[in-house]
């Protein structure tokens, strides 16, 4: 071992036993306390925000940055030495060590120090060049003054250089056994004074840390070097840093008695850029309500169709007559500004009517969706104090409601399907307004931490300005057609809803079935000419991977946006779906609370997105203000983590009856002025600026998740498990089983002696919740254990492995091969084994989405479509085995013979690919996606080797999609028609899986010959092919191709020559010689191009494009010439000038078969990723 890396292994051990002062504090205890963590191996890690994610294996490489900081402000910081009686040492290391808490929210910050205090332990031999290394931890919050904390840390360094805490062998034998992994510190600090003797120092950059801040003392000032880790931090990150210590020191000099909370980070610049990004403002229809603006848009188009359900449609003077009748007649019964009405109806023409009315009428709708448990929509219309409710006869909700008492009941329960048919014609005119812009528009109930929902109120004023602000950022026009695809309980159907009535657009309710199956969804969106999606993130990351797995699906022409929003967006799907749409479809990802009014930022993310770890939420909606802060409401820096609040006109007035917690979620704006609200919202989400004033989202500070977009408090869940009778205690947690795929799982200690089976807590449960918030499984402990402070340790919980755990007590294995593949489907879709065939779908953790995948991976497996709502019948693989076995559902032949290929030849090929693994864009391909996945464009190969294929997908690398085309070599002829036939057919899936150029081909020997038509087809469509690779393909030139015969041919003959008699060969070569030669019979042994031996060749037609042809370098052992003379007879290998123009050769190791063979394959990768990289930057 070399003695560098010998220093590296032992820093950690001669760091512990060099430890002195431990504390803050001179006390014994208060240093042992700290010792008892360093033997446990607790010591806080400092999170400084970095621009890199942290490798697991990290490389060290370093870079430094200068700041020199003004001789006036070193003077002063001499002065406040001078007057507070501490060392300039002391208060430049306070500053950094106060730097970093402002950078970490951390209070407990760990420096490591040189000094030369030579009464230090000795420790032997490896350890003594480590001997002046100290820790210097400080406790710290945001009450402590500057003043205080200098003088702590004095003390501190005064007892360092007086006293020493002694560590026994037994001690110290401790510490290095538990401090092998354990980090000390990540940061230095070294103050440098010239005019003393010069020191030599070791060499800090070998201890592998994060970042070093060295202060060099001289006469003219001080000056900053900022020594970083540049595998974790960026030069701007550094530079920005450094100008905050400036701003710090500038700071603790005007205010040395200041709270470390308050002093300025910021530099008047970052201060501008922040309120630059908040300068929103724009003009509104402030005084108006939102009914309003759509009873001017329909002045503006009566007669333009304003809502279509199925096969029912209103225009925009027909839906503002029937909302204004029932709005008379809701008037009449009572309902005006303030009152609360609940409307609980399916989706349909009366939910848009229903809606639109409660608002014309004055009032604020209550949405309730049917699919809840009636004892939570119980709850919700008791807190409301509603009294009238719409609903629809087929729900039978009054007779429901029944079991409740008053006044948890409404008096007035109205079937708006039938009250619209009852009430008078004639009061259709528009109403006198009850309602002022102050007054609410409607209260959505969202999860609660206490264990019941709360409503949320929001007023015509935030609605109105959200809608006009939606308009704007979405471009909506009378030409759009939106898609209406959310619960009205959800606020993401006010998104949809009211920005299309008031610009004229028409909204477009969708069926049930639609919300299963991203297929139907696109289909029928084709069909209504939907321009714009709005859906939640966790869909659209399905519709994403039902696009690239099912290649025959593409998004309709028609749809321009797709907006998204409710959860994180994975960025990997982002670059799928650039891929597969193209710049045809603009897409918007959205971030907004509920109290904010549906959205509060947007992004507009590019057509081109690589290489990034987190899509941004982007910058706040007009009127609206967004801060990032720390939890002292003081503005962080961009890069450094804070809290999201949001103020501005969209904030909601509050939670109904919830003043308490109202006070608590919106707290005073300390930036008001002008026309800024005076209250913010505090969102409990993390976030950062990034460095042009986009927001990236980190994830939620407080108990609070999103599964499927819907907003959840884990206390709500936790709260009513608690309420049953058996259950002692419960700990719900939320855990990512896979990217995008979050599930909920609960922990469950039963009272002594008393039971309870998961099957009956998911019974309990579905009586109080909505399905959305039952967890996915239950784990059953004794007691929890618990932290030093005696909180539940959810780091200590038990492991939930998804993937192998038995799935009900009662478990039965599948029989039927049948089953068996169902079971398999079922595992695979949950992640859960074993599955027995009566286990419920449902019970198991399965939702709405994956059951949309497991649709569709059951079609793909069985070639059988399933009814779009089997699941919500069919939830156990018993009863979807039954259904299969008695022919439901029926097996759909899609499949069709392209023109110009022969039936029977094409079921050949049909059958050779059903032996293939992989995704087809249709159920009669004749490609397969080897690799579907991946940021780069996808690689299309022609070619009759699909073992050999997949070593070219290994080391072309998983970022590389990767789809291989059937070259029929060895079952058509290479005639004319079929070459064209077979170019064209694969030409459709290759526009299925890639809409837009660029085209990166290849064909393989016969393949070539394919790649090159395709590649002409292509041209003449006028899209780009950036590459077209040709693989030990035979050029056309006829003395080439009769080269080939001819040696291939005597190869042949000599072959049969060596099996013979002497006799016999004379007789043989006697016969031959004698025969006129008119060609020759013989076919060839091995793969060889064929377009010349049939009748009607394919016909090469001039290239003008690049081509890149791969030559194997060597012959093979049916060939009679060596590769050396073809190669110099032939250097084109038949690819004569006239038709390739642009030719570029490379020799590839290995004949015409084992080039694509070990190890020979890796050589071909290695020149084709090149050549593709090289095309795709061009």
């Amino acid at each position: 071992m070399s003695q560098e890396s010998e220093s590296i292994q032992f820093i950690s051990e001669s760091v512990i036993l060099e430890t002195l002062t431990l504390s803050k504090l001179s006390s014994i205890e208060a240093r042992l306390s700290f010792l008892e963590k360093l033997l446990s191996g607790n010591l806080p890690i400092l999170e400084i925000p970095t621009a890199k994610t942290r490798a697991k294996i990290q490389d060290f490489a370093i870079a430094s940055q200068s700041l020199p900081l003004p001789k006036v402000l070193y003077e002063s910081l001499t002065t406040i030495s001078n007057q507070e009686k501490v060392s300039l040492y002391c208060i430049l290391l306070t500053s950094f060590q106060i730097l970093l808490y402002r950078y970490t929210n951390q209070t407990e910050i760990i420096i490591g120090t040189p000094v030369n205090n030579k009464n230090n332990l000795i420790i032997k031999n490896k350890f003594d060049i480590f001997e002046n290394v100290s820790l210097l931890p400080l406790q710290l919050n945001s009450d402590n003054s500057f003043n205080e904390l200098i003088q702590i840390l004095q003390i501190t360094l005064d007892a360092q250089t007086h006293q020493s805490l002694s560590i026994n062998s037994e001690i110290a034998e401790i510490l290095l056994q538990n401090s092998k992994d354990q980090v000390l510190f990540q940061v230095l600090f070294e103050l440098q004074n010239l005019a003393e003797k010069a020191v030599e120092e070791p060499n800090w950059e070998i201890f592998n840390l994060d970042l070093i801040l060295k202060i060099i003392e001289q006469p003219e000032g001080l000056s900053c070097v900022f020594t970083y880790n540049s595998g974790l931090f960026e030069t701007a990150q550094i530079e920005r840093m450094s100008e905050h210590f400036q701003v710090l020191l500038e700071s603790v000099v005007a205010h040395p008695g200041g709270q470390v909370a308050t002093l300025d980070l910021l530099t008047p610049a970052e201060k501008e850029q922040i309120a630059a990004w908040n300068n929103t403002q724009i003009n509104y229809p402030h005084n108006h309500c939102i009914h309003q603006l759509f009873e001017r848009q329909v002045s503006k188009t009566p007669d333009a169709v304003a809502v279509v359900f199925e096969e029912q449609q209103l225009t925009y003077q027909e839906l503002n007559q029937r909302a204004n009748a029932l709005a008379h007649y809701l008037q009449e019964i009572g309902v005006k500004a303030e009152v609360l009405v609940g409307i609980c109806v399916e989706r349909s023409l009366e939910m848009v009517i229903g809606i639109l009315a409660i608002l014309k009428a004055g009032g604020a709708y209550v949405p309730l969706d049917p699919s809840y448990p009636i004892e939570r929509i119980g709850y919700i219309l008791k807190d409301a104090q509603i009294d009238i409710l719409l609903t629809q006869q087929n729900l039978n909700l009054n007779q429901l409601l029944n079991q409740f008492p008053q006044p948890q009941k409404p008096t007035q329960v109205l079937n708006v399907d039938q009250l619209l048919l009852e009430i008078a014609p004639d009061s259709t005119h528009n109403l006198a307004e009850t309602a002022a812009p102050n007054n609410l528009a409607y209260v959505i109930y969202t999860s609660g931490s206490t264990g019941k929902p709360k409503g949320v109120e929001i007023p015509h004023r935030a609605l109105v300005n959200f809608a006009q602000a939606a308009v704007q950022e979405y471009e909506i026009t009378q030409s759009d057609h939106i898609l209406q695809f959310a619960s009205i309980s959800f606020d993401a159907s006010v998104e949809e809803i009211y920005p299309c009535l008031i610009a004229g657009g028409t909204l477009v309710l969708r069926s049930e079935e639609m919300g299963y199956s991203p297929s139907l969804l696109l289909e029928k969106s084709c069909d209504y000419g939907i321009t714009v999606l709005d859906l939640p993130t966790a869909f659209w990351h399905l519709l994403t991977a039902e696009l690239a797995n099912n290649l025959q699906l593409q998004l309709p022409p028609s749809i321009r946006l797709v907006i998204i929003g409710g959860e994180a967006v994975n960025p990997k799907q982002v670059t799928i779906w650039n891929r597969l749409v193209g710049t045809s479809c603009q897409l918007i990802n959205t971030y907004g609370p509920t109290e904010t009014t549906v959205v509060a930022t947007s992004y507009k993310i590019p057509h081109q997105l690589d290489n990034v770890s987190t899509v941004p939420i982007g910058r706040p909606l007009p009127n609206l203000q967004t801060y990032i802060l720390d939890k002292n409401l003081q503005p962080v820096p961009v890069g450094v983590p804070g809290e999201i609040y949001i103020g501005g006109a969209g904030l909601a007035r509050g939670y109904l009856n919830r003043p308490e917690l109202t006070k608590e979620k919106f707290v005073t704006n300390p930036f008001a002025q002008g026309h800024s609200s005076k209250l913010l919202y505090k969102t409990g989400d993390l976030a950062r600026y990034q460095a042009e004033g986009k927001i990236e989202y980190l994830g939620r500070i407080d108990n609070q998740v999103k599964i499927r977009g819907f907003r959840i408090e884990l206390g709500e869940i936790e709260a009513t498990i608690a309420l049953h009778q058996n259950i002692q205690q419960t700990v719900v947690i939320a855990k990512e089983n896979s990217p995008g795929d979050k599930r909920l799982v609960g922990y469950i200690v039963t009272y002594p002696e008393q039971t309870v089976t998961k099957e009956e807590i998911r019974g309990f449960l579905k009586q109080k919740l909505p399905h959305y918030m039952i967890p996915s499984t239950f784990i059953f402990i004794e007691a929890f254990p618990l932290t030093p402070n005696s909180k539940v340790d959810l780091k200590a919980l038990p492991q939930i492995d998804f993937v192998n755990q038995t799935a009900t007590e009662n478990y039965v294995a599948p029989s039927s091969e049948l089953e068996i593949k169902l079971t398999s489907v079922w595992e695979k879709v949950l992640e859960i084994k074993p599955i027995g065939i009566k286990d419920d779908f449902l019970e198991l953790g399965g939702n709405s989405l994956l059951a949309i995948t497991l649709m569709s991976e059951i079609e793909q497996t069985l070639q059988q479509k399933m009814p779009l709502n089997a699941i919500s019948s069919l939830t156990t693989v018993e009863q979807m085995a039954s259904c299969f076995a008695q022919g439901q559902p029926a097996i759909q032949d899609l499949s069709t013979t392209p023109d110009g290929i022969n039936s029977a030849d094409y079921q050949t090929l049909l059958t050779i690919m059903a032996g293939r693994k992989g995704a087809r864009p249709r159920p009669n391909s004749l490609m397969v996606a080897m690799q579907n996945k991946g940021s780069k464009p996808p690689f299309f190969l022609c070619a009759n080797a699909y073992e050999e294929a997949a070593g070219l997908v290994s080391y072309l690398g998983e970022e590389q999609p990767f789809y291989l085309m059937e070259s029929g070599y060895f079952t058509l002829k290479c005639t004319d028609r079929q070459i064209k036939a077979l170019a064209t057919h694969h030409l459709e899936d290759i526009l299925a899986v890639q809409p837009q150029a660029p085209y990166f081909l290849a064909g393989y020997s016969t393949g070539g010959l394919i790649a090159w038509e395709i590649a002409q087809q292509l041209r003449a469509m006028g899209k780009e092919v950036a590459l077209l690779a040709i693989l030990d393909t035979d050029g056309p030139q006829s003395i080439y191709e009769y080269y080939q015969s001819l040696s291939y041919t005597l190869q042949t003959q000599l072959n049969k020559l060596a099996n013979l008699q002497m006799i016999d060969k004379l007789k043989y070569l006697g016969k031959k010689i004698g025969t006129k030669a008119k060609g020759f019979s013989e076919q060839p042994t091995s793969d060889l191009p064929t377009f010349k031996q049939h009748s009607n060749p394919y016909i090469v037609q001039p290239y003008p494009g690049t081509v890149s042809l791969f030559l194997s370098a060597e012959a093979e052992p049916a060939s009679f010439f060596s590769h050396k003379i073809k190669f110099m007879l032939f250097p084109r290998a038949g690819w004569y000038q006239e038709i390739a123009p642009q030719l570029k050769i490379e020799q590839v190791s290995g004949d015409h078969l084992s080039m694509l063979e070990e190890p020979n394959v890796q050589i071909l990768a290695t020149k084709l990723k090149q050549y593709l990289t090289m095309s795709n930057e061009q």
